[in-house]
């Protein structure tokens, strides 16, 4: 899955890759980022955590 992807060009260094590989291989693993660029790849995959903000 993540070598069909094109990753470079997206501003996410090695580590960011790496926590978005170790969360494709868990099910039930979403991240939490406040970095823009990063939580648009994990989104990308399904894989972004958006919690729900009370009004």
């Amino acid at each position: 899955m993540m070598d069909a992807r094109q990753f470079f060009g997206h501003g996410c260094g090695f580590v960011d890759i790496s926590l978005l590989a170790a969360a494709l291989l868990s099910e039930q693993t979403l991240i939490w980022t406040l970095d823009k660029k990063f939580e648009v790849l994990a989104a990308e995959l399904n894989k972004a955590y958006r919690p729900t903000l009370h009004a």
